[in-house]
């Protein structure tokens, strides 16, 4: 199986998230029912990239319900608790990445800040280098065929800049796709 690990400083632990095993999914993207557009998109980004590395695609629930096993809940979902949240105080653009219970936990006060929290989980996390947009510019890194385990600590990330935006580059989705998952906006 392949292992991907994030290390950090700071003293929390870091959990074992297993993603996928023997060619099937372990653990499901959730997101509310009525989501954010970039609810959906990140939920749709976590489910590609987590394909291209293993070959497993993980289901998406779109009524933010508790799930069985492991839950990846990108937003409010029912499970989720306030402290999942970074602190009000910090910048806009703050997000939290939380594990607790064998699920994961994308949360932040806004949607773009949420997309971020999974863009972070991608690259940090699953390895995933976005070097310029498009899909010849990226990395995935070779996994093993259905099988698929993260290591994740709690993190939160606050830019010491808001916002963040590439001048002049909204030239077309790729350009867009890649400035959002580099935590920027057009």
């Amino acid at each position: 199986f392949v292992a991907v690990v994030l290390l950090t400083g700071g003293t929390t632990s870091a959990d074992s998230i297993t993603l996928a095993r023997e060619g099937k999914a372990t653990a499901t993207i959730v997101i509310p029912a009525k989501p954010p557009q970039r609810h959906v998109q990140a939920a749709k980004d976590l489910q590609e990239y987590v394909k291209k590395i293993c070959g497993v695609e993980l289901p998406i629930r779109r009524d933010g319900k508790r799930v069985p096993g492991t839950g990846l809940y990108i937003g409010q979902c029912e499970p989720s608790v306030d402290a999942d949240l970074p602190d009000a105080s910090k910048n806009p653009e703050s997000y939290a990445i939380r594990v607790r219970d064998g699920s994961v936990f994308f949360a932040a006060r806004y949607p773009t800040p949420v997309y971020y929290a999974v863009a972070s989980f991608i690259e940090d996390t699953l390895g995933v280098r976005w070097f310029a947009p498009g899909d010849v510019w990226e990395y995935v890194p070779p996994g093993r065929a259905g099988e698929l385990t993260a290591i994740q600590r709690d993190k939160v990330k606050t830019p010491d800049v808001s916002p963040r935006f590439w001048s002049g580059h909204g030239w077309n989705e790729d350009w867009n796709r890649w400035t959002l998952r580099n935590k920027a906006v057009g």
